[in-house]
Protein backbone atom coordinates (compact mmCIF):
# COMPACT_ATOMS: atom_id res chain seq x y z
CA UNK A 1 0.00 0.00 0.00
CA UNK A 2 2.49 2.53 0.73
CA UNK A 3 4.36 1.65 -2.37
CA UNK A 4 1.37 2.22 -4.09
CA UNK A 5 1.14 5.58 -2.25
CA UNK A 6 4.90 6.58 -3.16
CA UNK A 7 4.17 5.81 -6.87
CA UNK A 8 1.15 7.83 -6.90
CA UNK A 9 2.90 10.88 -5.56
CA UNK A 10 5.66 10.76 -8.12
CA UNK A 11 3.87 11.26 -10.68
CA UNK A 12 1.74 13.81 -9.02
CA UNK A 13 5.25 15.39 -8.60
CA UNK A 14 5.92 14.76 -12.40
CA UNK A 15 2.66 16.18 -13.40
CA UNK A 16 2.93 19.28 -11.53
CA UNK A 17 6.64 19.87 -13.11
CA UNK A 18 5.58 19.27 -16.62
CA UNK A 19 2.53 21.63 -16.18
CA UNK A 20 4.92 24.23 -15.18
CA UNK A 21 7.30 23.32 -18.11
CA UNK A 22 4.59 23.01 -20.92
CA UNK A 23 3.23 27.06 -19.49
CA UNK A 24 6.58 28.05 -20.32
CA UNK A 25 6.85 26.68 -23.20
CA UNK A 26 3.67 27.05 -24.33
CA UNK A 27 4.83 31.14 -24.24
CA UNK A 28 7.73 30.66 -26.01
CA UNK A 29 6.20 29.06 -28.98
CA UNK A 30 3.73 31.43 -29.44
CA UNK A 31 6.67 34.52 -28.45
CA UNK A 32 6.06 37.41 -31.57
CA UNK A 33 9.29 37.35 -33.57
CA UNK A 34 10.64 40.21 -32.43
CA UNK A 35 11.19 39.20 -28.79
CA UNK A 36 14.56 38.13 -28.23
CA UNK A 37 15.35 34.69 -28.35
CA UNK A 38 16.71 33.04 -24.84
CA UNK A 39 19.94 31.13 -25.57
CA UNK A 40 20.51 28.52 -23.53
CA UNK A 41 23.49 28.84 -20.65
CA UNK A 42 26.96 28.55 -22.58
CA UNK A 43 30.49 28.29 -21.30
CA UNK A 44 32.87 31.11 -20.20
CA UNK A 45 34.08 32.80 -23.19
CA UNK A 46 37.38 31.91 -21.49
CA UNK A 47 36.58 28.12 -22.04
CA UNK A 48 34.82 28.28 -25.29
CA UNK A 49 38.14 30.01 -26.91
CA UNK A 50 40.30 27.36 -24.94
CA UNK A 51 38.09 24.77 -26.74
CA UNK A 52 38.41 26.40 -30.10
CA UNK A 53 42.25 26.49 -30.19
CA UNK A 54 42.43 22.75 -29.43
CA UNK A 55 40.18 21.67 -32.27
CA UNK A 56 42.30 23.79 -34.50
CA UNK A 57 45.16 22.66 -33.41
CA UNK A 58 43.89 19.00 -33.95
CA UNK A 59 42.29 19.40 -37.20
CA UNK A 60 44.81 22.27 -38.47
CA UNK A 61 45.58 20.23 -42.01
CA UNK A 62 41.85 19.40 -42.97
CA UNK A 63 39.89 22.71 -41.39
CA UNK A 64 40.60 26.13 -41.15
CA UNK A 65 38.49 28.98 -39.53
CA UNK A 66 36.88 27.04 -36.56
CA UNK A 67 34.51 28.44 -34.54
CA UNK A 68 32.21 26.56 -31.62
CA UNK A 69 28.66 27.70 -32.67
CA UNK A 70 27.12 25.15 -30.01
CA UNK A 71 27.20 22.79 -26.50
CA UNK A 72 25.03 19.66 -26.32
CA UNK A 73 25.33 17.34 -23.77
CA UNK A 74 28.55 15.78 -24.41
CA UNK A 75 29.59 17.50 -27.50
CA UNK A 76 30.71 20.37 -29.43
CA UNK A 77 29.58 21.47 -32.65
CA UNK A 78 31.81 23.98 -34.57
CA UNK A 79 31.54 25.57 -38.01
CA UNK A 80 34.50 25.48 -40.29
CA UNK A 81 36.14 25.63 -43.77
CA UNK A 82 37.21 22.68 -45.32
CA UNK A 83 41.06 23.35 -46.29
CA UNK A 84 40.40 21.16 -49.55
CA UNK A 85 37.08 22.34 -51.06
CA UNK A 86 36.79 25.60 -49.50
CA UNK A 87 33.41 24.70 -48.24
CA UNK A 88 31.64 25.88 -45.30
CA UNK A 89 30.85 22.48 -43.05
CA UNK A 90 29.79 22.04 -39.79
CA UNK A 91 31.75 19.76 -37.21
CA UNK A 92 30.44 17.43 -34.16
CA UNK A 93 32.90 15.93 -31.45
CA UNK A 94 32.91 15.17 -27.84
CA UNK A 95 33.94 17.89 -26.23
CA UNK A 96 37.61 17.24 -24.69
CA UNK A 97 36.39 17.63 -21.18
CA UNK A 98 34.62 14.42 -21.94
CA UNK A 99 37.01 12.76 -23.62
CA UNK A 100 37.56 10.05 -20.38
CA UNK A 101 33.61 10.09 -19.81
CA UNK A 102 32.70 6.14 -20.40
CA UNK A 103 29.85 7.14 -20.54
CA UNK A 104 30.08 10.40 -23.17
CA UNK A 105 32.47 8.13 -25.08
CA UNK A 106 29.67 6.17 -25.38
CA UNK A 107 26.90 7.80 -26.39
CA UNK A 108 29.02 9.42 -29.16
CA UNK A 109 30.17 6.32 -30.35
CA UNK A 110 27.06 5.31 -31.32
CA UNK A 111 25.99 8.35 -32.63
CA UNK A 112 28.87 7.87 -35.03
CA UNK A 113 27.82 4.18 -35.60
CA UNK A 114 24.64 5.25 -36.80
CA UNK A 115 25.53 8.12 -39.20
CA UNK A 116 27.55 6.06 -41.07
CA UNK A 117 24.89 4.54 -42.05
CA UNK A 118 22.75 6.94 -43.27
CA UNK A 119 22.60 8.43 -46.58
CA UNK A 120 19.13 10.47 -47.83
CA UNK A 121 17.93 13.81 -49.00
CA UNK A 122 15.62 14.54 -45.74
CA UNK A 123 18.35 13.65 -43.36
CA UNK A 124 21.61 16.15 -42.95
CA UNK A 125 24.31 14.86 -45.56
CA UNK A 126 27.60 13.51 -43.48
CA UNK A 127 30.75 14.35 -45.52
CA UNK A 128 33.16 12.54 -43.22
CA UNK A 129 33.20 10.40 -40.00
CA UNK A 130 36.76 10.58 -38.28
CA UNK A 131 37.86 8.28 -35.32
CA UNK A 132 40.97 7.63 -33.47
CA UNK A 133 43.17 7.64 -30.58
CA UNK A 134 43.43 11.55 -31.16
CA UNK A 135 39.50 12.44 -31.49
CA UNK A 136 36.21 11.57 -33.06
CA UNK A 137 34.24 14.05 -34.99
CA UNK A 138 32.20 13.89 -38.03
CA UNK A 139 31.85 16.36 -40.85
CA UNK A 140 28.22 17.51 -42.21
CA UNK A 141 26.87 20.06 -44.76
CA UNK A 142 26.36 23.17 -43.05
CA UNK A 143 22.63 23.90 -42.98
CA UNK A 144 20.87 27.79 -43.49
CA UNK A 145 17.66 28.15 -42.99
CA UNK A 146 15.82 27.52 -39.72
CA UNK A 147 14.19 24.45 -37.43
CA UNK A 148 10.50 23.87 -37.57
CA UNK A 149 10.91 24.94 -33.80
CA UNK A 150 11.89 28.38 -35.11
CA UNK A 151 9.11 28.66 -38.46
CA UNK A 152 6.42 27.39 -35.38
CA UNK A 153 7.52 30.31 -32.86
CA UNK A 154 7.12 32.69 -35.70
CA UNK A 155 3.88 32.01 -37.38
CA UNK A 156 2.01 29.56 -34.91
CA UNK A 157 0.11 26.87 -36.19
CA UNK A 158 1.03 25.97 -39.86
CA UNK A 159 -1.56 25.57 -42.97
CA UNK A 160 -1.93 21.92 -43.77
CA UNK A 161 -0.50 21.82 -47.27
CA UNK A 162 2.86 23.20 -45.25
CA UNK A 163 2.13 20.83 -42.35
CA UNK A 164 1.53 17.86 -44.67
CA UNK A 165 4.41 18.38 -46.60
CA UNK A 166 6.71 18.80 -43.36
CA UNK A 167 5.55 15.50 -41.88
CA UNK A 168 6.07 13.86 -45.21
CA UNK A 169 9.56 14.51 -45.82
CA UNK A 170 10.26 13.63 -42.08
CA UNK A 171 8.56 10.25 -42.83
CA UNK A 172 10.90 9.43 -46.14
CA UNK A 173 13.99 10.29 -43.29
CA UNK A 174 12.55 7.65 -40.81
CA UNK A 175 11.83 5.32 -43.31
CA UNK A 176 15.58 4.57 -44.06
CA UNK A 177 16.53 5.22 -40.80
CA UNK A 178 14.41 2.01 -39.62
CA UNK A 179 15.42 0.20 -42.77
CA UNK A 180 19.12 0.59 -41.61
CA UNK A 181 18.21 -0.29 -38.23
CA UNK A 182 18.01 3.25 -36.56
CA UNK A 183 15.39 5.09 -34.10
CA UNK A 184 16.22 8.51 -34.13
CA UNK A 185 14.28 8.61 -30.41
CA UNK A 186 13.81 12.22 -30.38
CA UNK A 187 11.64 13.29 -33.07
CA UNK A 188 10.48 17.33 -32.20
CA UNK A 189 10.29 20.65 -33.98
CA UNK A 190 13.83 21.59 -32.58
CA UNK A 191 15.20 18.53 -34.52
CA UNK A 192 13.44 19.05 -38.07
CA UNK A 193 15.25 21.53 -40.14
CA UNK A 194 13.90 23.58 -43.15
CA UNK A 195 16.70 25.03 -45.55
CA UNK A 196 16.08 27.83 -47.89
CA UNK A 197 15.05 25.65 -50.38
CA UNK A 198 12.39 24.52 -48.13
CA UNK A 199 13.99 21.02 -48.23
CA UNK A 200 13.32 19.44 -44.71
CA UNK A 201 16.29 17.62 -43.16
CA UNK A 202 15.92 15.64 -39.89
CA UNK A 203 18.85 16.36 -37.89
CA UNK A 204 20.26 15.80 -34.22
CA UNK A 205 21.65 12.28 -34.03
CA UNK A 206 23.08 12.23 -30.61
CA UNK A 207 20.79 9.79 -29.02
CA UNK A 208 19.93 7.57 -31.75
CA UNK A 209 19.53 3.67 -30.72
CA UNK A 210 20.84 1.21 -33.43
CA UNK A 211 18.34 -1.90 -33.53
CA UNK A 212 20.66 -5.07 -33.05
CA UNK A 213 17.97 -7.82 -33.26
CA UNK A 214 14.81 -8.38 -36.39
CA UNK A 215 12.83 -4.95 -36.96
CA UNK A 216 10.67 -3.80 -34.59
CA UNK A 217 13.37 -5.54 -31.42
CA UNK A 218 15.14 -3.71 -29.09
CA UNK A 219 17.64 -5.01 -26.54
CA UNK A 220 16.72 -2.39 -23.57
CA UNK A 221 15.10 0.35 -22.60
CA UNK A 222 15.41 3.80 -22.89
CA UNK A 223 14.16 6.96 -20.96
CA UNK A 224 15.88 9.75 -23.44
CA UNK A 225 14.10 12.02 -25.06
CA UNK A 226 11.64 14.75 -24.05
CA UNK A 227 8.08 13.78 -22.47
CA UNK A 228 6.07 16.49 -25.03
CA UNK A 229 6.89 14.64 -28.14
CA UNK A 230 8.25 10.85 -26.40
CA UNK A 231 5.90 7.49 -27.06
CA UNK A 232 4.06 6.05 -23.81
CA UNK A 233 6.85 3.13 -24.07
CA UNK A 234 9.56 6.03 -24.53
CA UNK A 235 8.51 7.68 -21.38
CA UNK A 236 7.94 4.45 -19.48
CA UNK A 237 11.76 3.52 -20.26
CA UNK A 238 10.26 0.30 -21.91
CA UNK A 239 11.70 -1.44 -24.74
CA UNK A 240 11.01 0.61 -27.92
CA UNK A 241 10.87 0.27 -31.55
CA UNK A 242 11.13 2.85 -34.80
CA UNK A 243 7.14 3.28 -33.71
CA UNK A 244 7.96 5.27 -31.14
CA UNK A 245 9.40 7.86 -33.51
CA UNK A 246 6.20 7.80 -35.51
CA UNK A 247 4.06 8.34 -32.14
CA UNK A 248 6.63 11.72 -32.24
CA UNK A 249 5.81 12.54 -35.75
CA UNK A 250 2.49 12.30 -35.21
CA UNK A 251 2.31 14.43 -31.87
CA UNK A 252 4.56 17.32 -34.55
CA UNK A 253 1.84 16.83 -37.07
CA UNK A 254 -0.97 17.53 -34.33
CA UNK A 255 0.95 20.81 -33.31
CA UNK A 256 1.79 22.09 -36.36
CA UNK A 257 -1.67 21.83 -37.62
CA UNK A 258 -3.57 23.16 -34.29
CA UNK A 259 -0.49 24.90 -31.94
CA UNK A 260 -1.86 22.86 -29.05
CA UNK A 261 -0.04 19.46 -27.95
CA UNK A 262 -2.70 15.99 -28.30
CA UNK A 263 -2.39 15.08 -24.34
CA UNK A 264 -2.64 17.53 -21.52
CA UNK A 265 0.77 15.92 -19.90
CA UNK A 266 2.96 13.03 -20.14
CA UNK A 267 0.26 10.81 -17.86
CA UNK A 268 -2.40 11.98 -20.08
CA UNK A 269 -0.32 9.99 -22.70
CA UNK A 270 0.41 7.09 -20.30
CA UNK A 271 -3.05 6.28 -19.62
CA UNK A 272 -4.34 3.76 -22.05
CA UNK A 273 -7.78 4.99 -22.01
CA UNK A 274 -7.30 8.95 -22.44
CA UNK A 275 -7.40 9.57 -25.98
CA UNK A 276 -6.07 12.60 -27.96
CA UNK A 277 -8.11 15.67 -27.92
CA UNK A 278 -10.08 15.90 -30.57
CA UNK A 279 -7.71 17.72 -33.48
CA UNK A 280 -11.20 18.89 -34.96
CA UNK A 281 -11.72 20.85 -31.96
CA UNK A 282 -8.81 23.14 -32.99
CA UNK A 283 -9.36 22.30 -37.06
CA UNK A 284 -12.94 22.09 -37.56
CA UNK A 285 -12.73 21.56 -41.32
CA UNK A 286 -9.73 19.25 -41.29
CA UNK A 287 -10.19 16.30 -43.90
CA UNK A 288 -10.86 13.09 -42.14
CA UNK A 289 -8.52 11.15 -43.72
CA UNK A 290 -5.60 13.30 -42.29
CA UNK A 291 -7.70 12.98 -38.81
CA UNK A 292 -7.11 9.08 -39.42
CA UNK A 293 -3.63 9.23 -40.28
CA UNK A 294 -2.76 11.26 -36.94
CA UNK A 295 -5.08 8.93 -35.39
CA UNK A 296 -2.84 5.62 -36.33
CA UNK A 297 0.29 7.63 -35.38
CA UNK A 298 -0.67 8.27 -31.60
CA UNK A 299 -1.88 4.90 -31.46
CA UNK A 300 -0.52 4.23 -27.52
CA UNK A 301 0.14 0.54 -27.84
CA UNK A 302 3.24 0.13 -30.61
CA UNK A 303 1.19 -2.84 -31.95
CA UNK A 304 -1.60 -1.04 -33.11
CA UNK A 305 1.01 1.99 -34.24
CA UNK A 306 1.66 1.99 -37.99
CA UNK A 307 5.14 1.76 -39.26
CA UNK A 308 6.93 4.48 -40.39
CA UNK A 309 6.32 3.35 -44.00
CA UNK A 310 2.99 2.26 -43.69
CA UNK A 311 2.15 5.61 -43.34
CA UNK A 312 4.12 7.33 -45.62
CA UNK A 313 1.74 5.10 -47.75
CA UNK A 314 -0.89 6.57 -46.42
CA UNK A 315 0.26 9.95 -47.06
CA UNK A 316 1.54 9.28 -50.60
CA UNK A 317 -1.79 7.89 -51.83
CA UNK A 318 -4.05 10.28 -49.92
CA UNK A 319 -6.63 12.43 -52.31
CA UNK A 320 -7.34 15.88 -50.84
CA UNK A 321 -9.12 18.03 -52.98
CA UNK A 322 -7.12 20.78 -55.01
CA UNK A 323 -4.03 19.30 -52.69
CA UNK A 324 -0.94 20.03 -54.56
CA UNK A 325 1.54 18.52 -52.23
CA UNK A 326 4.40 16.46 -53.48
CA UNK A 327 4.44 13.19 -52.53
CA UNK A 328 7.19 11.67 -54.84
CA UNK A 329 8.49 7.97 -54.56
CA UNK A 330 10.28 7.44 -51.83
CA UNK A 331 13.96 7.77 -52.00
CA UNK A 332 17.19 6.23 -50.13
CA UNK A 333 14.94 3.16 -48.04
Amino acid sequence: MIRFLLIILFFLCVLVLIIISRKKNKKSFTAPATQPKKEPPQPSARLKEDLENKLNQVLKKKFTDILITSFSGFAITASAIDATTKQKVQIKTLNPEFQNDEKAKKIFTAELEAIKRIDHPNIIRILDVVSNDDISFYVSESLEGETLEDLLKREGKLPLKRALHITNEVLKALVHCHNNRIIHRDIRPSNIFINRKNTVKLINFDIVKIITGQYGEDISSTRIGGPDFGSPEQIQGLAITGKSDVFSLGVCFYYMLTNHFPFLNPLATLDATTRPENIKRYCPNLPDEIVEIISVCLEKNPEERLKSMDVWKKIHFLKLPEDTTSTKKISGS
